[in-house]
């Protein structure tokens, strides 16, 4: 054997071997990838890939990936695998929604279109024009007396409430939005309706309080302020108010991947330089996972979590990152973590819309994170519902 097939051989087995591959929306998933001119296109090929320590998957810059980038191949110390950008141009955007279009006006007002998306499921977290997110429809409205908020007179266990203030009927499939504490804001569907007493699908560990604000939202009945919307999930309908303009003539997306990464079971990965938006519940999640990082990275418009990584890990580093515009938590990371950074962040606008978190104890707050050796320096954090 001669000196240079045995050298090959040697680096092959070590694992030295490194690859590059590309992805552009003008791609196809046909391609070997391994060059700009031969780039996949989707996110589902990329997450099929076979992926050995110290490749990389590069995405072009100015291009939009839509679904979910799911990542269970770990790379090795010092080696780890990279998803990041190339380019020239704003960040690649790996989005969690789909465009919504075939508005027809309501026959019940004029001014309320309507549309069918089909892709949404059983909820939508967020519907969004040219990338802004538009304000759920809600009774009564923020600016009116009392903050917007209507008066629990009484309650029946978990699963009643009857109203000081006199409700319009037909409220039922709508939900409520209720303060149980000063700490909480829990949300229930509202099963049916008498009068001023509403039936709620109620799943908190609290039960309402007497004398306490509670309002309406995402229901048709709710919809009387430009830009409102609500979504009824039997009939994949989303009703939207729009006084000015047609939606057929504007940039109208909705919510319908849950997360934007998922990253499980693995180690030694590295997020660098994009942009991740308009998912349904949660822009990063990391489960169970090790020595990863996320540097210069965007999360905005998540439904619920900006990045939430749970069960156990350690070496996690969060360095320069955007989080904008989150329902929920910002950054939530749970206790079975260890050796972890956040540094140099910026978190905006987390939990800053009453009723669009999570119900129960530890939500609406920009960072939550309890596990050890935990540094947390030169973050700015700006408008947080709650911590």
């Amino acid at each position: 054997m001669s000196l240079l097939c045995w050298y090959l051989i040697c680096w092959a087995g070590n694992g030295m071997a490194q690859t590059t591959y590309y992805v552009s929306a003008t791609g196809s998933d046909g391609n070997m990838g391994t060059s700009a001119a031969q780039a996949f296109q989707s996110l589902g090929k990329v997450s099929s890939l076979a992926l050995q320590a110290g490749d990389s998957v590069l995405f072009k810059r100015g291009n939009t990936f839509r679904g979910t980038l799911q990542i269970s191949r770990s790379g090795g110390a010092g080696r780890p695998i990279v998803f990041g950008a190339y380019g020239s141009g704003a960040k690649p955007v790996l989005s969690g929604s789909v465009p919504v279009t075939g508005w027809t006006r309501s026959a019940a007002n004029a001014n309320v279109w309507q549309a069918n998306c089909s892709a949404c499921g059983d909820r939508v977290t967020g519907l969004h024009r040219s990338e802004v997110a538009l304000p759920l429809g809600r009774y009564p409205n923020a600016n009116t007396t009392n903050k917007g908020y209507l008066t629990i007179y009484s309650h029946n266990q978990k699963y009643q409430i009857v109203s000081v203030e006199t409700l319009p009927l037909g409220f039922a499939g709508g939900e409520v939005a209720m303060r149980p504490t000063q700490w909480i804001i829990d949300r229930a569907v509202i099963d049916a309706q008498y009068d001023n007493a509403l039936n709620l699908f109620n799943n908190s560990n609290y039960y309402p309080g007497d004398g306490w604000g509670f309002f309406i939202q995402n229901h048709p009945k709710t919809l009387d302020q430009q830009g409102e919307w609500a979504y009824t999930s039997s009939s994949k309908t989303i009703l939207l108010f729009d006084s000015l303009a047609s939606p057929n003539s504007q940039t109208i997306t909705a919510t319908v991947s849950q997360k934007g990464i998922d990253i499980y079971n693995v180690s030694n990965v590295a997020l660098r330089d994009l942009h991740l938006t308009e998912n349904l519940a949660t822009a990063v999640a990391v489960s169970n996972s090790s020595s990863f990082s996320l540097v210069n990275m965007d999360l905005v418009n998540s439904g619920e979590d900006g990045l939430a990584i749970t069960g156990g890990g350690r070496d996690v580093l969060v360095d320069g990152c955007k989080l904008l515009n989150t329902n929920n938590n910002g950054i939530y990371i749970e206790s079975n973590y260890r050796d972890v950074i956040l540094r140099n962040n910026t978190i905006r606008k987390v939990g800053a819309v009453p009723g669009r978190g999570k119900s129960g104890d530890g939500q609406y707050n920009a960072i939550q994170s309890a596990g050890e050796y935990v540094l947390i320096e030169n973050n700015t954090i700006d408008s947080v519902g709650y911590n």
